[in-house]
């Protein structure tokens, strides 16, 4: 073992690079510096600010359950996780799985500030996209990652992508399959406009091993009587026997 007058002198020896470089070139060299971010605490405040807006879609309804009477029906946020796992359960290889779950995640952020708006509302389409549109930036400008959230929900909005396009196509089906629950457990209440609109739907824009998937999953949920059901080879498909048991 060396003595400690030993281990100053090897230490006093030892030449770091940034020291080095400034022997050679005879000038104090800038150690290297990190990109400028946000205080930690005005960091902090900011997604705090985030998440309690968001959070609201705990507590915002959807409102075709309401319109039809059903007592405490599921929060916005409900839904929106119900896609995500949809998107995480059905996403085919072909498509960016990240993207499709990040997309399924925010697709109805916007709803917390303007309310799950329904063409019952009487609302323009384009007023409804404009208002979401401001809601959505305003909760993003507050993420460190804002402005990929704000992509994912302009891609949303646009559906022009292979993955927003399936992450809306999941958005119907996550509707059916709630619809098909609660009738189930609300045999009173109609609940069949909402299966045969994501039937309408998804038999449009679904390629066939996608339809062919998910058809057997609504068909697993479905309560519709037989004699109510769609044809043979449509989407849905008639209630299979050891689903509906």
């Amino acid at each position: 073992m060396l003595h400690n007058d030993s281990c100053q002198a090897a230490h006093s020896q030892t030449v770091l690079p940034n020291e080095a470089s400034r022997a050679q070139t005879g000038a104090e060299q800038p150690l290297p510096t990190k990109a400028p971010t946000l205080p930690a605490a005005e960091s902090a405040k900011k997604l705090w600010e985030a998440l309690q807006t968001v959070s609201a879609l705990k507590e915002v309804l959807r409102s075709g359950w309401l319109r039809v009477g059903l007592p405490n029906p599921e929060s916005v946020a409900a839904h929106s996780w119900g896609v995500a796992i949809l998107a995480l359960s059905l996403c085919p290889p072909s498509l960016d799985r990240s993207k499709v779950i990040e997309i399924a995640l925010v697709h109805d952020w916007a709803e917390a500030q303007v309310g799950d708006l329904t063409p019952y509302d009487h609302v323009s389409p384009q007023d409804k996209a404009k208002r979401e549109d401001m809601a959505f930036k305003q909760i993003s400008e507050l993420l460190s990652n804002g402005s990929l959230m704000y992509a994912r929900f302009q891609e949303y909005q646009a559906n022009a992508t292979k993955e927003a396009q399936f992450v809306h196509a999941l958005d119907k089906l996550d509707m059916a399959l709630q619809a098909a629950a609660y009738a189930k457990e609300f045999p009173s209440l109609s609940f069949i406009e909402f299966i045969e609109s994501a039937h309408n739907y998804l038999s449009q824009k679904l390629t066939e091993p996608e339809a062919l998937a998910l058809n057997h999953l609504l068909s697993c949920a479905s309560s519709m009587p037989s004699e109510a059901a769609p044809e043979e080879g449509s989407f849905p498909s008639p209630i299979s026997p050891e689903c509906n048991k």
